[in-house]
């Protein structure tokens, strides 16, 4: 059994990183709060924004969510009048979420205001940081393509 030195476990590293991820979402959740929107609402919208409408079963493997959990946050923000549920033609098992006008409306004053929060939390990095942190962020997450 290897010992806490040999496993190179550094609790100030993961103690670090869990703080780091914290600031970041609250500062989010913040902007996301004043829309009235949750971290997972946000992602589904942003989703539907970006590449249009889609099945419950595309959107959580997409957002990586459990299906439990979705069920609620698509109910939720068609409650809200930002997403709409229409029958798929391809498929009448499932059906299609789309992002409505209004979700659309929230989205285009949401986004701007969250690059612009990213930016600013980014803006303590040189651009040879972020893209030295990008790589050593996507190796600890498992994924070995990095720019």
């Amino acid at each position: 059994m290897k010992t806490y030195q040999e496993n190179s476990f550094d609790p100030k590293l993961v103690n670090a990183l869990g703080r780091a991820y914290r600031s970041t979402q609250i500062r989010s959740l913040r902007l996301l709060y004043h829309y009235g929107l949750t971290m997972p609402q946000f992602t589904v919208l942003e989703v539907l924004y970006n590449k249009g409408a889609m099945t419950v079963k595309s959107i959580i493997e997409t957002v990586l969510s459990s299906g439990g959990s979705m069920t609620v946050v698509i109910r939720n923000l068609e409650q809200q009048g930002f997403v709409e549920r229409k029958e798929n033609a391809a498929d009448r098992r499932s059906y299609l979420i789309s992002i409505t006008d209004e979700g659309r409306r929230v989205m285009d004053n949401v986004l701007p205001l969250c690059f612009e929060e990213i930016s600013d939390m980014l803006s303590v990095f040189t651009e040879k940081e972020k893209k030295t942190l990008y790589g050593y962020l996507e190796r600890l997450s498992g994924n070995s393509e990095s720019e």
